[in-house]
């Protein structure tokens, strides 16, 4: 303002100058003689004095215009002086001119509106400073952008929190989109175009940014325009980062919570802790039939099914007020009526301060598992034929009682005559016949604490109340009778008996597998009298159970060391005496007990499974004996040997055959193998598949023991056999019972009208032998001719029975005492 003054001032002190120095020139023309006449009147003041005056005025006004400019410049810039220092930030503390005059004015107004601007310009920054605060404190660091040098600007706090030593970070644009996750960048530069163009009030986005280390923070991003230029153009954004991973992990911690909820497979249900529903997933409505609208705010008593009583649910609420939560099987009514059983688990849910907020269940749907699961305990612990509990089942249930005060008897039944029911019948009928008789056990056993089917034909029966042993006694009489009568199962007449063996606790044994091994012994013994008979334990049964199994380790022994021996009995030709065939008989000589009978270790073999061992080795020795007496010259002998029941239901017993068969040298066709009825009975189409193969090979099938076991024309025309063996029961009274004979001539005509080879086994005097000879039977065996011989004496035999040779029959009285030496006839 005063450089302006200044330059009016100049100009017109040089204007009034020209001026004087024109009027001293009009002056001294006028002063000259030859001066107009109109200049006359101004030549009188044109005089040298006037002069001087004027000339005088005009220095005093130069003088006194020089000095009001140097004045005035003076005072103009000492407060042009001050009114920079105060731009500057440097304020006079005091005035710069003094006086009242318009300068002095003009200061004093010049240092008010400098007090002013600092005043404003401290507010301006004190509000800096708390903004900056605030952003700290509402953030993790906070930021600023220039849209018009499109750069940011990071606080050291923001910088530091995401890894970087404050000043690292680039302050351009591109920089800053680079920290941006890429699936974040679209977004957030729409939200902050929307707000820098003034679309929004405020710009707010969550986005991921990176840290140093590479990873990703997310981050709530809030800013807002500081300051437009007067065209309303955004000059600065101020903001502030916000660290928002935990929450985000919350949310999607929540989030997968939420699906899992959603598409879990059990139902779960949410109440409040008065247990109204606030919440269930589609798996329990699915599970119960309702909507969601019609359970919110229902108590899960609306789907009460009546099957639990009032003590039931007093303990479900101790268990959840005690410990918390609740777990087990709950039935429940789903919509339409229909129960249902859940597994279901409850908890109580407490806030941070420990109190109830609100209860969650778990309803898991076990309806058919549990049924599927009841149908498996029955299978495991129930008979499937007829419903009775199993072994495992009744040891369990005894071992139980045991426990407990009670001391209770034991009743082992075992049928008598079903393995040759189950053998010729089937087991369709065999299986009625059962059923049958586990009614009638069931009708004189009522007040048994368990009745229970052990096997095959084997029943227990457990009493835990009966003090009286005649009364026991009683019972298993009354049982037996009730087997006994006649049971009519499709169209036969089927008679069968029951043997029954009993164990008392104590006396017989204190636990529960003792008390069966005794009640099985007795059994056993029961046997030994006849059928239809019962017996009690005894100390001595359990003497020869012991023995038994000794017996059955030095039998294996036996099996292992080579103490098994086989011996030869002759199979004769009726017509002229010569013997044309042998049968192999096991022998065993035991080192402590002598010589061992058949019928003492074979039945034991059988129950052991350790007949398969030995029929094989019966079948190996005899084929090598047979190659001997080969080599020796009787190339006309044929050698047979029992197969065993167990020892026939091999899967490879025709190769194993076949193989020993090869071994020896021997033809096939000198090999006879004898099975018995009962034994190709039990599975008809796997006894013909087999004689079958067996016959293709060459070798011969004779059906053993015939006539005892199902003698039926229909199943002996449909067998592969070669020939008919006649048991010995029926040629022992041929003599003397009419009976007999005339089974054993419908036999032999039966035989020849089939083409079948007739062997009389159990020939002991002349008699029978002549009753054979006359009504056609080939072939015979018995002590009549020879007992069974060991191989040396057998080829001694054969040498004396050798073509041209008469054979020499043995009286009766001596067959008679050497068969009642070597005991009962009897093969593998």
């Amino acid at each position: 303002m005063f450089r302006h003054a200044i330059r009016i001032l100049l100009p017109l002190l040089l204007l009034l100058f020209i001026l004087a120095a024109l009027g001293l020139l009009v002056l001294e023309k006028l002063r000259a003689p030859d001066s107009t006449a109109a200049l006359l009147p101004l030549r009188a003041l044109a005089t040298p004095t006037h002069l001087l005056e004027l000339g005088g005025l005009l220095a005093l006004a130069l003088i006194v215009l020089l000095s009001v400019y140097l004045g005035v410049s003076r005072r103009a810039g000492r407060l042009l002086h001050s009114a920079r220092a105060s731009a500057a930030g440097r304020p006079e503390p005091h005035r710069t001119l003094t006086g009242n005059d318009e300068l002095g004015r003009l200061d004093a107004a010049v240092q008010e509106l400098v007090r002013r601007l600092a005043r404003a310009v401290q507010r301006v920054s004190d509000g800096e400073k708390r903004l900056t605060r605030t952003l700290e404190a509402v953030g993790d660091g906070y930021w600023e952008y220039d849209p018009d040098t499109a750069r940011y600007f990071y606080s050291p706090r923001l910088q530091r929190r995401l890894g970087y030593p404050p000043g690292s970070l680039e302050q351009r644009y591109g920089a800053w989109a680079a920290q941006i996750h890429p699936d974040d960048l679209e977004a957030a530069r729409v939200a902050m175009r929307a707000h820098l163009q003034g679309g929004t009030p405020r710009f707010e986005h969550e986005l991921r940014v990176r840290t140093a280390d590479g990873d990703w923070l997310w981050v709530l991003a809030r800013g807002q325009v500081a300051e437009r230029d007067s065209q309303g153009r955004p000059l600065r954004l101020v903001g502030a980062y916000t660290d928002i991973s935990p929450r985000r992990q919350a949310q999607e911690a929540l989030r997968r919570t939420r699906i899992v909820f959603e598409s879990a497979n059990e139902g779960v249900l949410f109440t409040d802790p008065q247990s109204r529903v606030t919440d269930v997933n589609p798996a329990f409505l699915s599970l119960c039939g309702y909507q969601r609208d019609e359970l919110i705010g229902r108590t899960p008593a609306l789907l009460g099914s009546g099957h639990h009583d009032q003590a039931f649910f007093q303990a479900l609420w101790q268990a959840l007020t005690t410990q918390g939560q609740w777990q087990g099987e709950l039935w429940n009514r789903r919509k339409n009526g229909e129960p249902f059983l859940s597994w279901v688990t409850i908890r109580a849910v407490t806030d941070k301060q420990g109190e109830l907020s609100s209860y969650v269940g778990i309803y898991a749907d076990i309806t058919h598992a549990k049924a599927a699961e009841e149908q498996l305990e029955r299978l495991v612990f129930f008979d499937a034929l007829t419903g009775l509990p199993n072994r495992s089942m009744f040891r369990q249930r005894l071992a139980e009682t045991l426990q407990g005060e009670a001391q209770p008897v034991l009743l082992f039944i075992d049928l008598d005559r079903f393995k040759l029911v189950n053998d010729t019948l089937g087991y369709a009928v065999a299986d009625e016949l059962l059923v049958e008789v586990t009614a009638r056990i069931k009708a004189f056993a009522d007040q048994a604490e368990m009745i229970a089917r052990l096997g095959s034909d084997e029943f227990t029966v457990l009493f835990t109340d009966i003090d009286d042993v005649d009364r026991v006694a009683v019972i298993a009489q009354r049982i037996i009778d009730a087997i006994r009568r006649t049971v009519t199962v499709q169209g036969h007449e089927i008679f069968v008996d029951a043997s029954i063996g009993i164990s008392v606790c104590p006396d017989d044994g204190q636990d529960a597998d003792t008390l069966i091994k005794h009640a099985d012994i007795a059994m056993a013994d029961a046997k030994q009298l006849g059928p239809g008979k019962y017996r009690f334990f005894i100390a001595d049964m359990n003497r020869r159970n012991a023995e038994q199994q000794r017996l059955e380790q030095s039998l294996r022994r036996a099996l292992e060391n080579g103490g098994i021996e086989v011996h030869y009995q002759p199979k004769v030709r009726l017509v002229d005496g010569h013997i044309v065939g042998l049968e192999a008989l096991v022998r065993w000589t035991d080192a402590e007990r002598g010589v061992v009978p058949p019928g003492h270790f074979i039945p034991l073999a059988e129950r052991t499974g350790l007949i398969v061992q030995l029929g094989e080795r019966v079948l190996e020795t005899a084929l090598r004996q047979l190659a001997r007496l080969h080599h020796l010259g009787h190339d006309d002998l044929h050698v047979a040997v029992n197969l065993a029941a167990l020892q026939f239901q091999q899967p490879n017993l025709v190769e194993r055959i076949d193989g020993l068969i090869h071994a020896s040298g021997v033809p096939a066709a000198a090999l006879e193998l004898e099975i018995t009825e009962t034994t190709m009975m039990r599975d008809i189409d796997h006894a013909i598949a087999v004689m079958t193969r067996l016959r293709e090979r060459g070798s011969h099938v004779t059906i053993d023991d015939f006539g005892t076991g199902y003698s039926s024309l229909e199943y002996l025309k449909r067998f592969p056999i070669d020939g008919l063996k006649i048991d010995q029961s029926f040629v022992r009274d041929l003599a003397s019972d009419a009976n007999d004979a005339a089974i054993v001539s419908a036999i032999i005509a039966m035989a020849r009208t089939l083409q079948l080879e007739v062997v009389a086994e159990g020939v002991e005097t002349a008699a029978q032998w002549d009753y054979l000879r006359r009504h056609g039977c080939q072939l015979a065996q018995g002590y009549y001719f020879s007992k069974p011989l060991p191989a040396d004496e057998l080829e001694l035999l054969l040498q004396q029975n050798a073509p041209g040779n008469t054979p020499v029959a043995p009286d009766a009285s001596e067959a008679t005492q050497g068969r009642s030496q070597d005991g009962a006839q009897a093969t593998p």
